[in-house]
């Protein structure tokens, strides 16, 4: 990542180069997202549509919006993300999925600057340290053997590891064992958590568990980029910071400190009273000019 740390953000991907910059081919990206029939009614949804349209607008990106109300594939609901993804991941260069419960704040960012900030990489999600939570992430496209590898990885382990937070506790899993070149063996003292805590509360443990397997194999939180995945932590050593940050209430997103103003997403359970809280220190600049007034209050 340190060839490209020196980059402006700003100039969204451009080079400093007004030769190379005009031959650079502009990225196709789309932003993603499953609406359910009752989301669309609620206020949250309302403020995830309205951001995420005018992000696409601000920067020329592709809105994505499917709407499925049934579990597809034999699978919970949540693993229709990995059909969605399958399904649009072919036709674009990057993809930006999103729950439907985010908010973005800070329009100004392009997601070039993630992008251009790891060149190899091809999965880009944000690391809390103890989980790496898979309401805000990056994948490249245009059938990228890297990302495809890890969507049929995630698939694969959520026939067995549904019972961890659904779709996410697979997907930790899968993000652990293509960052550290592992076998899925390795993950079974982790599998052991369910016996233990029963399932109400064996998702967080077996998290917890996946990312000290990963310190144990020399990638301790913070260090975290190889082999095309790169779990962005809030603390890089590059400055850059994670996609989004989630919380299940106000208080621990304060306890966390992990939301800082300026950054891109919100994400949490009660995002009406962390929207009050947070957007007030929030960039909203850029959201002024295609934003209800619902929105900005």
């Amino acid at each position: 990542s340190s060839s490209s740390s020196n980059k402006d953000p700003s100039q969204n991907g451009s080079s400093s180069s007004n030769s190379s910059s005009s031959c650079k081919r502009e990225l196709k990206i789309g932003v993603l997202s499953i609406l359910h029939g009752r989301d669309v009614t609620q206020s949250y949804c309302q403020r995830h549509i309205a951001t995420t349209a005018c992000y696409c607008l601000i920067h020329g990106y592709h809105r994505l919006i499917e709407r499925y109300n049934l579990p597809m594939g034999g699978r919970p609901a949540h693993f229709n993300k990995v059909w969605t993804l399958r399904k649009h991941l072919p036709h674009f260069d990057w993809i930006l999925w999103l729950d439907a419960d985010t908010t973005i704040v800070n329009a100004t960012l392009p997601l070039t600057y993630w992008i251009d900030h790891a060149p190899g990489v091809s999965v880009i999600a944000t690391d809390y340290g103890y989980r790496v939570n898979n309401g805000a992430f990056l994948l490249r496209g245009r059938r990228d053997p890297i990302a495809t590898t890890f969507v049929n990885l995630w698939w694969d382990l959520g026939a067995t590891y549904s019972h961890f937070y659904f779709d996410n506790g697979p997907f930790n899993l899968a993000l652990a064992l293509m960052l550290t070149n592992s076998r899925e063996t390795n993950s079974e003292e982790c599998v052991r958590v369910l016996d233990i805590k029963g399932p109400k509360l064996a998702h967080d443990t077996f998290d917890r568990c996946v990312s000290h397997l990963m310190t144990r194999q020399n990638f301790p939180y913070g260090s975290r980029m190889q082999n095309g995945i790169w779990l962005v932590s809030a603390n890089e050593p590059n400055g850059v910071r994670g996609l989004h940050y989630w919380s299940s209430d106000v208080l621990q997103y304060a306890k966390d400190a992990f939301f800082k103003t300026g950054d891109f997403i919100l994400h949490g359970k009660h995002e009406d009273r962390l929207t009050e809280v947070y957007v007030g220190a929030t960039n909203l600049t850029a959201l002024q000019y295609c934003v209800p007034p619902f929105f900005l209050g």
